[in-house]
């Protein structure tokens, strides 16, 4: 083990702290760089070097600051003219890069090292983080923590409410949905004390915050689970939407019903258009199917326009399943068909006799031609062109019965 990772090995089982690996760390050589004694950063001395302009200039220069660079290049650290620019750009000192040398990790490169530097990532932070027990992130990890702010403060206060087994990256998702130690603890005020980084995570992408929580609890919704709650966020329940569906007296609706709701977009102006057209005591699951089968407002008066005014819920969604729409029916009754039944109507369209089919079949003058026979014949697949050319064949014995039996036994 070498100096450094002793050094940090202190600081994480807490011998030393930050400060103090701090002056032990800039007491070395900067990782791969020989300089001498007078040029190692002592933490109360500034740094007489350049220190890079202000860049005041829309565009972006085209080469480095000379006095920059040269500066640059006595701390080791190799940067290509861009990065050298980015480096002026962002305002970093040489004291600065110097100081994050002090703490280099021997497999970071001098382009993540670069970044670091842009980014913010600042020897205090990798610091702080390895006396959190966090020092082995990755390079891109570091960096992603500087750009979401995830600070060491933020996983302390974090860690402190009791949130176990956190990842990097849940830690960044956490921050970018602003999961604060604030929300966590208010959260548990109102008794979730054992919300997992994957449902805190869940709670920030849908909008469940303390506020949300409190007035669903004054419905006396008192026991949804975090499961629930974040159904509830993707579907988009929300206390006033509970609170409208109780106006219209569904008072009962229990989470999973909810949920079905949100799923298949019931909402109380569906509801009350449902209720104008006297339908007033279809159940949770029938308003739903309803939803599912597009049994909307607009459909059922199109239906009642029919004649079809005594339509029950089940033959209703009956219709809908089979799709049978309006305009079916009104072909239907065109051909001849003007009287029939609602379980007769659900029949055809199962079989999918349509209106052209009927009228064709009806223009041969068959006898024993009804709505059963139609039905036989689409069942047997009877084509019209078959049914005329049969007829051409028994001539003045022609039925729906005879053409029925001449396909089943492959004479047509």
């Amino acid at each position: 083990m070498d100096e450094r990772q002793m050094i940090l090995q202190m600081l994480e089982t807490k011998k030393i702290n930050t400060e103090e690996a701090l002056l032990l760390l800039n007491a070395l050589e900067p990782v791969g760089v020989d300089l001498p004694r007078a040029d190692r950063v002592s933490v109360d001395e500034k740094d007489t070097l350049p220190t890079p302009p202000t860049w005041r200039e829309k565009r972006q220069p085209r080469q480095p600051d000379a006095s920059y660079t040269a500066s640059l290049k006595s701390t080791g650290l190799s940067a290509t003219p861009k990065q050298t620019i980015n480096l002026q750009k962002n305002h970093v000192t040489i004291e600065d890069i110097r100081d994050l040398q002090g703490v280099r990790r021997q497999e970071w490169t001098d382009d993540e090292m670069i970044e670091f530097l842009i980014h913010g990532v600042t020897p205090e932070f990798i610091l702080d983080l390895h006396e959190l027990g966090m020092g082995n992130l990755s390079a891109d990890q570091l960096v992603e923590f500087a750009n979401h702010d995830v600070t060491p403060e933020y996983i302390r206060e974090i860690k402190e409410l009791g949130v176990k087994d956190l990842r990097p990256d849940q830690l960044t998702e956490l921050k970018i949905h602003d999961i604060r130690p604030k929300y966590i603890a208010r959260m548990q005020e109102l008794g979730l004390n054992d919300l997992t980084p994957e449902q805190l995570i869940e709670f920030g992408i849908h909008d469940i915050r303390p506020e949300y929580l409190a007035k669903m609890r004054d419905l006396g919704m008192n026991d949804l689970t975090p499961e629930q709650l974040i159904e509830f966020g993707i579907h988009d329940i929300r206390p006033e939407y509970v609170a409208k569906m109780r106006e219209l007296g569904l008072n009962d609706l229990s989470p999973e019903q909810l949920i079905e709701f949100g799923i298949h977009d019931i909402t109380p102006e569906f509801l009350a258009q449902i209720r104008e057209l006297r339908l007033t005591d279809l159940t949770a699951e029938q308003l739903v199917e309803f939803s599912i089968h597009d049994i909307s407002p607009t459909y059922i008066a199109r239906l009642r326009q029919l004649g079809l005014t005594d339509l029950n819920p089940e033959q209703l969604v009956e219709f809908g399943i089979h799709d049978v729409n309006p305009e079916f029916i009104a072909a239907l009754r065109k051909s001849g068909f003007d009287d029939l039944k609602p379980d007769q109507i659900i029949e055809m369209s199962i079989h999918d006799v349509d209106a052209n089919y009927v009228q064709n079949m009806s223009a041969l003058g068959l006898p024993d031609f009804n709505l059963s026979s139609v039905i036989e014949m689409k069942v047997n697949d009877l084509s019209v062109a078959e049914a005329r050319r049969g007829k051409e064949i028994l001539r003045e014995k022609a039925s729906a019965a005879r053409l029925i039996d001449m396909k089943v036994n492959d004479y047509l």
